[in-house]
């Protein structure tokens, strides 16, 4: 999760995963349209310079029960982002309550709370002009909103009674349940969402990243009102929390306004993480699906450092060069440019706190098959055979710092950033070290970690049936 575009936070079966990865698809296609595209040129053009700092002016408060506060105060504009980030998702939930974060989190929004109705809430802070919402990944959970500075602390008293009292009524947990039902159902319209959901069951196996963030048809079913009362309490307590408010704010009377309401909040035991492993690949692995699609729909996937290990930066880099940074990228450009294999095509590395992998995409001819495999396969092993140029490592770092920089110009992003690298282990303190880790990756590096990786690789297949050769 280094780079986060948070890189987190889809998972196979991360539902949030498969939008990401679909929205993906659609860069990949606009960018085999378009020529030139968002490439850099020569690797300068369009590259903004590293900042001093990032955090420099935050203020951190853990108080006494363990809640974290960061706080970093611009003056800029008016807008005000407050962001709660929580362990919470199928990392975390037993194998027969599978979604129930997902559903928590849906119902914690729209169910009202024990004092005040849905319509209550919402017309309070529509009134204020704030916008909110809530989700949950497979390892993380969020609830944030933006507000502008005048109404800030009186849309903190909807956004508090939302996050500490739910009522999780009956009838909206219902309706909750349904809507997630239908949302399974619609998944699989999608030829990427299919092949995404096929790789990642064969890459995880049991473990809880193969499932999809919103459970099963049956877990679903199966959850009631007293399990997401429970739920919630065992998730939502204060060394579990980390906040944080980004815009033009008095970071005393923030902290003031925290302290008022979760100062008394008791320590709980924080959620545990699954024990269950991802297989172990002892060989290459294939998974076919036949399905009447126009083309092959193609995932290939190696294990990979996970969001907290030393290598993770290293994987990055390698992750960009191979196939993440535009159309100079070696997939693109050998497999698309020279070969004419792909209608699209792309890699990802898919950070997670857990086991963790580095994929490509393709889409092709299903008469194409046999030889993208082998393109692909060629394209990941090429990083354990030979070290990468100066200029190729020189031109994907400007992009990846450039790119970072980027990212982070809305308070929302800088608070989303904060909360996560603070929740996760890093420290919020993070994005300053960014840099510095980018940089000092070298060709050694990068060929040290493809052959520590790269070893067996798991394969996806969606194409019409009889077309491919198992």
């Amino acid at each position: 999760m280094r780079s986060v575009w948070i890189k987190r936070l889809c998972g196979l079966l991360n539902y949030s995963k498969q939008i990401r990865f679909s929205l993906l698809l659609v860069v990949l296609i606009l960018l085999s349209i378009f020529p030139g595209g968002i490439l850099l040129a020569d690797g300068e053009e369009g590259v903004r310079p590293a900042p001093a700092s990032l955090t420099a002016n935050v203020i951190k408060k853990v108080f006494p029960n363990g809640l974290t506060l960061l706080i970093k105060p611009t003056h800029d504009h008016e807008l005000v982002s407050v962001n709660l980030y929580a362990r919470m998702g199928t990392l975390y939930e037993a194998p027969d309550q599978i979604g129930i974060s997902a559903l928590m989190q849906r119902c914690l929004l729209y169910g009202g709370t024990t004092s005040r109705e849905p319509h209550i809430i919402y017309r309070g802070l529509e009134k204020l002009g704030a916008h909110w919402n809530a989700s949950s990944g497979a390892d993380i959970g969020n609830v944030w909103m933006t507000v502008t500075t005048p109404g800030l602390y009186h849309a903190l008293d909807f956004y508090f009674d939302l996050i500490l009292h739910p009522q999780f009524a009956e009838w909206d947990v219902e309706i909750g349940k349904k809507e997630s039902i239908e949302r399974l159902k619609g998944i699989d319209d999608h030829p990427s969402n299919t092949v995404f959901i096929l790789f990642s069951q064969g890459f995880y196996g049991e473990h809880p990243y193969g499932k999809l963030t919103i459970g099963n048809e049956e877990t679903i079913a199966s959850l009631t009102r007293e399990d997401l009362v429970a739920w919630h309490e065992k998730i939502y307590i204060p060394n579990n929390m980390v906040f944080t408010v980004v815009g033009n704010v008095d970071p005393v009377e923030v902290t003031a306004e925290f302290e008022k309401v979760f100062g008394r909040m008791k320590k709980g035991r924080l959620p545990r993480r699954t024990r269950k492993k991802s297989p172990a690949l002892k060989e290459d692995k294939l998974l076919y699906q036949p399905r009447e699609v126009e083309g092959a729909y193609l995932i290939l996937g190696y294990p990979a450092p996970n969001c907290l290990q030393k290598d993770a930066p290293v994987m990055e880099v390698l992750n960009n060069i191979l196939g993440a940074s535009g159309m100079g990228n070696r997939l693109y450009s050998e497999l698309r440019d020279k070969r004419g294999l792909a209608y699209a095509i792309g890699s990802s590395y898919q950070q997670m706190v857990g086991p963790s992998l580095v994929n490509a995409f393709m889409i092709t001819a299903p008469e194409n098959f046999q030889v993208a495999r082998e393109g692909i396969v060629a394209e990941f092993k090429r990083f354990c055979e030979e070290p990468v140029s100066t200029i190729e490592l020189e031109n994907t770092k400007k992009w990846l710092k450039g790119t970072y920089v980027m990212a982070q110009e809305t308070t929302a992003a800088q608070g989303r950033l904060l909360g996560v690298y603070e929740l996760l282990g890093y420290g919020y303190d993070y994005p300053d070290q960014y840099f510095s880790l980018i940089d000092a990756v070298t060709p050694e590096d990068i060929q040290r970690v493809a052959k520590k990786y790269f070893h067996h690789y798991v394969l996806a297949v969606l194409a019409p049936e009889g077309t491919i050769e198992e």
